[in-house]
């Protein structure tokens, strides 16, 4: 056992020289990076970017794709130092074994004072850029928000049609995103077992395999639609008309809301400048900060009173151009809510027709149901759901024709 106490000082010693040397590499490139790039190193310090990886990595692309001589001649500058190390190696070794701790200390000191210079002279500026970034997220956020979102199908349904093979074609494609419908369970018991043969007893163990599994019935066409039409209409994937009044609305509550969160995410922004601005002329603080205070609460107050009737109407011109431009692109599977009434009959093709808009263009949303489409009585002028895929979008016609998949 006597080698096993050099060979720990050994490791020691190997670890010691390891540390020195790390510490060393990454100060001087802590140091050069925070000359060249000081913004991105104060997010690494002070806004917890050494904890992200894709923010490491982008800056670690960054400096391949931008700044290449820069990396290659600091890959030079270590080759070279490590050649030179080895044709000096036990002068270097010898100065390092004495050196080891203190180079250790010392460069985590020194990147502290980094650090705090980092701080000093870039908070300001950084913290900045962090606002107008988060306000630049936000509102890029809402305006992704598509606004209203339908409520639930909630059976039973009485389908007056439904096109099997659509659903189930439909089903498969959004299969995984329903839930499980079978699941298999393995798992492994130990059991031991005693036996005897003429009052001799004897012991054994081992294990056996137990398997459960657990599947969900087949699904009728009609519970699969209800599943599709749920799962479309909570992830926004279809929409859901009613009437050109509601749509208005449900459009102005949206335009408002993106609107109030935009302003007060501005009037956060500029508050922050305020104070930057007051830290760096403090006799002005107190001005420039009422100053700011006072035209932040005016932009709440202006935003989130009742507009006047000049400035609503323009709101709801808005959201008709809005909407007419959306049906005459319309393209997809779409749900319609509505009274239908039937405009044709004979004895290959009926055509049913609902009023979605009556100003400013009358606008009627329509369905044919052929004599081959075997569907149950429907009555006139009764409150319909058709659920299907727009194949006529808006035009001089003033309609917008679905391809029925069900109606209900």
């Amino acid at each position: 056992m006597e080698w096993i106490k050099p060979t720990l000082v050994r490791i020691l010693v190997v670890a010691t020289r390891t540390v020195a040397i790390s510490s060393l590499v990454i100060f001087v490139w802590i140091t050069i990076g925070a000359v060249w790039f000081p913004e991105w190193w104060y997010r690494v310090f002070w806004n917890a970017k050494v904890m992200d990886p894709g923010y490491l990595r982008e800056g670690l692309q960054y400096l391949v794709d931008n700044e290449l001589v820069l990396l290659i001649c600091f890959s030079v500058a270590t080759i070279a130092t490590l050649v030179v190390t080895h044709f000096y190696h036990r002068r270097f070794l010898a100065i390092l074994d004495a050196w080891a701790l203190r180079i250790t200390l010392i460069c985590l000191g020194a990147l502290m004072v980094v650090a705090l210079l980092l701080y000093r002279t870039q908070s300001e500026r950084v913290e900045a850029m962090n606002d107008i970034e988060r306000v630049s997220n936000a509102t890029q956020a809402l305006l992704q928000d598509k606004g209203w979102t339908a409520p639930p199908i909630q059976p039973p349904v009485d389908f007056r049609y439904l096109d099997g093979p659509r659903v189930d074609g439909l089903y498969s494609e959004l299969e995984s995103e329903f839930p499980e419908r079978e699941r298999t369970i393995s798992s492994e018991r130990s059991r031991s077992l005693i036996f005897g043969v003429g009052g001799s007893k004897a012991e054994g163990s081992g294990k056996a395999s137990e398997i459960s599994s657990y599947q969900r019935k087949d699904l009728s066409a009609e519970r699969k639609c209800v599943e599709l039409i749920n799962t479309l209409l909570s992830k926004q994937k279809m929409p859901y008309y009613t009437t050109a009044t509601d749509w208005n609305e449900h459009e102005l509550e949206r335009i408002r809301r993106v609107l109030a969160a935009s302003i007060i995410n501005l009037a956060d922004l500029m508050e922050d400048g305020t104070k930057i601005i007051a830290e760096r002329e403090e006799s002005k603080a107190k001005s420039l900060q009422k100053v700011q205070l006072d035209l932040s609460s005016k932009l709440r107050d202006t935003l989130l009173q009742p507009q006047t009737k000049e400035e609503l109407k323009r709101l709801q011109e808005g959201a008709n151009r809005s909407m007419q431009v959306e049906l005459s692109r319309a393209s997809g599977l779409v749900i319609f809510d509505g009274s239908f009434r039937k405009i044709v009959e004979t004895p290959d093709n009926q055509i049913f027709e609902a009023l979605f808009a009556k100003t400013p263009r009358r606008i009627t949303f329509r369905f044919a149901l052929g004599a081959q489409k075997k569907a149950s009585p429907i009555k006139e002028g009764g409150r319909l759901r058709v659920f299907g895929s727009i194949i006529h979008e808006l035009e001089s016609g003033g309609y917008v024709e679905i391809l029925p998949i069900a109606i209900f």
